[in-house]
């Protein structure tokens, strides 16, 4: 490299970076800001998710509302952890960028 920081005929350049057009690059930023469903949809409707709370606040374990509802227990978990925030989901679309 000379004085003026230029480079000379035999030393290394640099690739020329790929322009990406001002569109793709909303385009891209737009699609990462909107809430896509994280992982598979729940197997219960909403009436039935709105039960499913209703019972835990009414003290009910977690083993009965699925007995109670024909749901799976793992799905009666999602569901009770989704209503406090704290399911896997939420952790998911809530945790800091690396």
């Amino acid at each position: 490299m000379d004085k003026g920081g230029h480079r000379g005929p035999g030393e290394d350049t640099l690739p020329e970076l790929p322009r990406t057009p001002k569109s793709q690059i909303t385009r891209f930023l737009r699609d990462l800001m909107q809430a896509r469903p994280v992982g598979r949809p729940l197997a219960a409707t909403d009436a039935q998710q709105a039960q499913i709370l209703r019972l835990r606040e009414a003290g009910k374990s977690l083993r009965a509302i699925a007995a109670a509802t024909g749901l799976s227990l793992r799905a009666v978990h999602t569901i009770v952890s989704k209503g406090k925030g704290t399911d896997r989901t939420s952790r998911k679309r809530s945790a800091p960028a690396a």
